[in-house]
């Protein structure tokens, strides 16, 4: 982007902040907090450099650059935000050993597998958010919700938070209506009401 000071981490710092904040009415102000350098006039230019940016990478005038290893978010959304503390911390360069492999990357790749397995719940701001992007997408567009409004997910957690969020529903209809169809039958209903109102 021409004429732009922001470095990744500031750049990478607004995205994961305005995703953070995107549903809050004083959004800019929180966002403003992330990145007390920048002004708000600083931040409308950059995004809508950044805008113009993915505008001419998408017409096909822009080849799409090489991306870095992303960096930690900064600590004010640690604090605020469940999805920048599951992030897990960037492996750290060690020498191979003889065999030509890393230890602290197959140590990283075990820890990241441990914590795949056993899934971090969701926060109710994340499912306020897949609801939001089910209401805008539709059942099934798993990949927009994730990448538009539940930016803490993969498409593929959201869809399985979907499916359980869908036989859970399902259940409570389900329930919601064997009480309803047992609270609706009037003791008229049986034998003209006689036996059960202890009257045969």
């Amino acid at each position: 982007m021409k004429g732009s000071s922001w470095t990744f981490a500031e750049s990478k710092a607004l995205e994961v902040s305005l995703a953070a904040h995107y549903n809050k009415s004083d959004r800019w102000e929180r966002v403003q907090a992330c990145l007390p350098d920048k002004s708000f006039e600083d931040m409308e230019l950059y995004l809508q450099q950044l805008e113009d940016d993915i505008k001419s990478i998408e017409d096909g005038t822009t080849p799409l650059p090489p991306y870095a290893p992303l960096p930690q978010p900064p600590q004010c959304l640690k604090d605020e935000s469940a999805a920048a503390q599951r992030l897990p911390p960037a492996p750290k360069k060690s020498r191979t050993d003889c065999n030509g492999g890393s230890s602290s990357a197959a140590a990283a790749a075990a820890a990241a597998a441990a914590d795949r397995k056993k899934g971090v719940p969701w926060t109710e701001e994340e499912h306020k958010l897949f609801l939001q992007g089910l209401a805008k997408f539709g059942k099934g567009d798993w990949r927009n919700i994730a990448r538009t409004f539940v930016m803490t997910r993969t498409p593929t957690q959201v869809a399985s938070h979907a499916q359980k969020y869908f036989i859970r529903l399902n259940s409570q209809n389900n329930k919601k209506d064997k009480r309803r169809a047992a609270f609706t039958t009037s003791p008229t209903d049986i034998d003209g009401g006689t036996r059960a109102l202890g009257l045969a």
